[in-house]
């Protein structure tokens, strides 16, 4: 009798073997290595916690402690005064997977940007980058809680078990703590393929088990879905709000914002241009489609975030953009004029000829079936003295015959180099014939080549240069003639340069565009021959 009085007693308790349930301590919750407060605490868990209980109860110093399996790895005793049945799965909010999409959409947009990180502090707001992405808005102060562990304590998680993030759905919202050390915890978005877009000194994309490698994030605790206060709400909208307390409340209200868009040619004091199309999406990812009108403007009422533009006009060249529009505002977009292929023996990185028609110095040569570069030098007949111009019988004859000889002349966001200037390696293989374009902080960016429809075939290889940033991300790469895409490759950090076979036949002008999440990075068009 007195052995099992030092050990505990059987009792009656409110829960049966196979129970699930969950912890409901505003602080963690002690799991003991057997029952009574005496006994070694082997753990301490976060206030929602679930497991599956296997034994009990046990009676010991005024408690009824349970032996549970929780999900997330740990299996030991607790007390039953701070353990619930836990409850059905929430059911997945209204619209949520247009919801989230834009959220990530918001989010990828900000990639890079240290917006979320207070350098001075050396504080980052993870939870303030996840808010602001569903809330389509950067805004201080309306997160709800203070960190990401106090939003683990308020949300239902889901599939706490390690690895348990492989069942969330995209969009979702990935919390992490570190072994119940770290007060803030970290947060972040599921992208789905175990990656995930969370603000970590900058805003990026790393597979979960990255984020959690970093010494400040550590255990996964669960997967949520996002709470209703963040939601993006129209001016209409009265839908309650769970607060942390439970109590209902008002949401807040966003109004939306009208956006005055002037048209002009040249620049932003330039004239006006009528006609000029303007298509894209405001915050919430609603398309608008409109045309300037006499006075050169269009209006377009939509909710405030991240909008895309892209507007085009017969004669210019098409411009695209993403702007921040938070409230009513008037803005001033220019087009650029179409410009022909300008036939000179040079060009420079920045896509603009140096204005110089080869033979246009004046030179003593040994005969006249030599042609005069623009310095004033004798080319024998036969030489090459530039991209696309060789020496004929004393005439220049511009005839491309590569996207190198052709260059480019216009693009975005990118630096273009030309043939051994590129110095391009792949797979620790050098390559000095071709174009190399190469970006340090953009996540798309493209080069525009005018073919003038007087080729057929592209013909070539392509790949990711050595000294492209190492990533298991890939690079999509994209080659469109006159906006329609002719093919696409995906290209990966290490791998071989792959074939390029392009009907061309028609095409007046190639765009060869880069889409990726890393940068710096170098992708190498390898000969390139037009034929």
């Amino acid at each position: 009798m007195l052995a099992l009085l030092a050990q505990g007693a059987s009792a009656d308790g409110k829960f049966s073997i196979g129970d699930r349930v969950w912890t409901t301590a505003d602080t963690n919750l002690n799991v003991r290595e057997e029952p009574g407060t005496s006994s070694l605490q082997i753990d301490s868990l976060i206030k929602g916690s679930v497991g599956s209980i296997i034994e009990g109860p046990i009676s010991q110093d005024g408690y009824n402690w349970w032996n549970i399996i929780y999900d997330v790895g740990t299996t030991g005793w607790s007390a039953e005064d701070w353990l619930q049945k836990s409850p059905a799965d929430p059911q997945q909010p209204t619209d949520f997977a247009m919801w989230s999409e834009n959220a990530i959409k918001w989010g990828e947009n900000h990639t890079g940007s240290e917006d979320w990180w207070d350098e001075v502090n050396k504080q980052g707001y993870c939870l303030r980058f996840v808010a602001n992405a569903f809330m389509q808005k950067y805004a201080e102060g309306q997160s709800v809680w203070n960190s990401p562990v106090e939003a683990a304590a308020a949300l239902y998680r889901f599939d706490q078990e390690p690895g348990g993030w492989v069942n969330a759905p995209r969009g979702a919202i990935v919390i992490f703590d570190k072994e119940g050390k770290n007060n803030y915890g970290h947060v972040g978005i599921y992208l789905g393929a175990g990656r995930i877009l969370h603000a970590h000194g900058t805003v990026q994309d790393t597979t979960v088990e990255d984020a959690m490698a970093y010494s400040d994030v550590g255990n996964y605790l669960g997967w949520s879905y996002p709470p209703e206060a963040w939601r993006q709400k129209t001016a209409t909208t009265s839908q309650p709000v769970q607060t942390t307390e439970g109590t209902q409340e008002p949401s807040n209200t966003l109004d939306e914002a009208t956006l005055t868009l002037y048209v002009h040619d040249g620049s932003a004091s330039g004239s006006i241009i009528q006609g000029a199309r303007v298509t894209g999406q405001d915050g919430s990812g609603t398309s608008f489609e409109q045309t300037t009108d006499s006075n050169g403007y269009v209006t377009i009422t939509g909710y405030p975030g991240t909008w895309s533009f892209s507007v085009s006009a017969e004669g210019y060249e098409t411009n695209s953009w993403d702007q921040e529009i938070t409230d009513t505002c008037t803005k001033h977009a220019f087009l650029q004029k179409e410009q022909p292929v300008m036939r000179t023996n040079e060009y420079i990185d920045n896509s603009t000829a140096i204005s110089c028609t080869p033979g246009s110095k004046r030179a003593t040569c040994p005969s006249a079936y030599y042609c005069v570069d623009c310095n004033g030098k004798c080319i024998p007949p036969g030489a090459d003295s530039g991209r696309g111009w060789s020496c004929d019988q004393g005439k220049w004859d511009y005839n491309p015959r590569s996207l190198a000889d052709l260059g480019t002349y216009r693009g975005h966001g990118s630096t273009v180099t030309y043939d051994s200037d590129a110095s391009m390696i792949i797979a620790n293989v050098r390559y000095d014939k071709g174009v190399q374009l190469k970006s340090q902080n953009y996540n798309y960016y493209y080069s525009l080549f005018n073919l003038d429809r007087a080729y057929s075939h592209l013909t070539g290889l392509i790949g990711l240069d050595d000294r492209t940033a190492t990533s298991s991300r890939n690079v999509t790469v994209t080659f469109s003639g006159d906006d329609v895409v002719l093919q696409n490759f995906e290209l990966h950090t290490g791998d071989f340069p792959v074939d390029v076979d392009i009907d061309v036949g028609g095409v007046g002008k190639l765009t060869v565009g880069v889409s990726s999440q890393i940068y710096p990075l170098s992708v190498d068009l390898i000969y390139m021959d037009l034929t």
